[in-house]
């Protein structure tokens, strides 16, 4: 298992702050960047955004991923 995967399993962990910003914390730049882009496109559902996130390993709800989308979430931004 590569650093990225150990480091991503054990922040997926964690029960505080906002899903969304814990799975960007992991991602590269590239990643990042195509998650924000994905996350701001309105034509894209939410529930398709957690299916590829979970696809990719990561721990996301409809709820968390919505709350964000919609700034309503802990970190308070989009």
């Amino acid at each position: 298992m590569a650093l990225k995967d150990s480091l991503s399993n054990e922040i997926m962990t964690l029960n505080v702050g906002c899903r969304v910003r814990l799975i960007n914390a992991v991602l590269s730049e590239d990643e990042h960047k195509l998650l924000q882009d994905t996350l701001n496109d309105e034509s894209i559902p939410t529930a398709a955004i957690v299916r590829a996130l979970k696809t990719e390993g990561y721990d996301a709800s409809v709820h968390s991923v919505g709350r964000h989308r919609r700034g309503d979430c802990i970190c308070g931004t989009k």
